[in-house]
C-alpha cells in the first residue's frame, strides 16, 4: 500500500510542482488582499486601482477582478487531489486485482458523492481542500477501490453475460452488480458523513468542546502533535493533512487570537510551519557535507522546490520516505 502511495506521488510530481506554483501565484501575486496587491502589503492594487484605498477599494472594478482570477487559481488546490486520487485508484486497483478503468471510475462518482457535503460557500469549499487535499484523495481512492475489489471477486455478484455479446462489453458487463453495490454504499456514506458533520459539528468543534486550549497548549501536547506529523509524513502519507482537524481546532484559532489581540499563545499554526525550513536544512547539510555525489546531486535538484514549499521532489527522490537514516 505504501509503495503504491509512493509510486503515486512519483508519477504526479510533475503536476504537483506545477498546480502547487500556480495555485501560490493566485494567492500571492494575484489576490486582491495578498502581499503583493494589498494595503498592508506592496499596495500594487491601490496603483492601480487609481490610488484608492479601504472600502473603495474594496468595492472597485478591479478587487472583483482579482478576486475572481484568484479563484480560478485556488481551484489548483481541488484539481491537484482529484487527479492524485484518480492515479492512486488505478495503482490500488493492479495491487487488490480488480479492474482498473471501473475502479478509477468508481473513485469518480465517489469524489462526486462527496462533494455536496463538503461544499458551503465557494470559498468555503477551495479552502476546505487546502492542506488536506492529499489526506482526501488518499480516504476516496483508498475506500473506493477496496470496496469495489472486494465485491467484484464476489463470484455470486457476477452478472451473466449471454455469449452474443461481445467480448469488451461482456467483460465490463459482468461487473455490474458490484458496481451497483458500490456505488450505492459510496453515496450512503456520504449522506451519513454529511447528516453527521451538519447534525453534530465538525470534529474540529467536538475537539473543542472536550479538549481545552490550555491542554492543547502544553508543551506535551506540542510534541506529540509535531511528532505524529513527521511520523506521517516519512511514510509518505501526507503528516500535515492527517492532523489537520487538531490544528484546525486549536492552532489555528490562537493564531487568530494572537493577531487580534496580541501573542497570548505560543503554539499556534505558524509555529509548526516549519517543515520545509528543516528539509531545506537537510538539503543544504548533505549538499555542504556529504561525499555521497548522487545526494548532493538531489539537493541541489531539489532546492528551488523547498523555496517554495513544495517537497515532494526532494521526499522522494533522496528518498527521506521510509529511510530510517534520514528520519533521524
Amino acid at each position: 500500500y505504501l509503495t503504491a502511495v509512493r509510486d503515486t506521488f512519483c508519477i504526479m510530481m510533475p503536476f504537483i510542482f506545477v498546480l502547487t506554483l500556480l495555485g501560490m501565484a493566485g494567492g500571492v501575486l494575484l489576490s486582491p488582499t495578498g502581499p503583493v496587491m494589498s494595503e498592508d502589503g506592496l499596495g500594487l492594487g491601490m496603483y492601480l486601482s487609481g490610488n484608492l484605498h479601504g472600502q473603495a477599494y474594496r468595492e472597485s472594478d478591479l478587487f472583483r477582478t482579482l478576486e475572481g482570477m484568484r479563484r480560478f487559481f485556488a481551484v489548483c488546490n481541488v484539481l491537484l487531489s482529484l487527479l492524485f486520487s484518480v492515479v492512486f485508484a488505478a495503482r490500488l486497483s493492479k495491487l487488490w486485482h480488480c479492474n482498473v478503468t471501473l475502479s478509477v471510475l468508481c473513485t469518480l462518482a465517489g469524489y462526486a458523492f462527496f462533494l455536496p457535503g463538503a461544499v458551503g460557500s465557494y470559498d468555503e469549499f477551495l479552502k476546505f481542500f487546502v492542506g488536506r487535499g492529499f489526506f482526501i484523495a488518499l480516504c476516496i481512492a483508498t475506500l473506493t477501490v477496496r470496496i469495489f475489489s472486494i465485491l467484484s471477486h464476489m463470484q455470486c455478484l457476477r452478472v451473466p453475460v449471454p455469449a452474443a455479446v461481445p467480448p469488451r462489453m461482456a467483460a465490463h458487463m459482468r461487473y455490474t452488480l458490484p458496481l451497483a453495490v458500490t456505488l450505492t454504499m459510496l453515496l450512503l456514506l456520504s449522506i451519513l458523513w454529511a447528516m453527521t458533520a451538519h447534525s453534530y459539528g465538525t470534529l474540529e468543534t467536538m475537539l473543542r468542546d472536550h479538549v481545552s486550549m490550555e491542554t492543547a497548549q502544553s508543551l506535551g501536547m506540542a510534541l506529540v502533535y509535531e511528532f505524529l506529523v513527521r511520523i506521517i509524513g516519512w511514510t509518505g502519507l501526507n503528516g500535515i493533512g492527517l492532523m489537520a482537524f487538531w490544528s484546525e481546532a486549536f492552532y489555528v484559532p490562537a493564531q487568530i487570537a494572537n493577531e487580534l489581540d496580541g501573542a497570548h499563545h505560543i503554539f499556534t499554526i505558524a509555529f509548526f510551519d516549519s517543515m520545509m525550513v528543516s528539509l531545506l536544512g537537510l538539503a543544504i547539510a548533505i549538499w555542504v557535507f556529504s561525499r555521497r555525489q548522487d545526494w548532493r546531486s538531489i539537493c541541489a535538484f531539489s532546492v528551488f522546490s523547498l523555496l517554495f514549499s513544495i517537497s515532494e521532489p526532494f521526499l522522494f527522490a533522496l528518498p527521506v520516505v521510509l529511510n530510517p537514516a534520514m528520519l533521524i
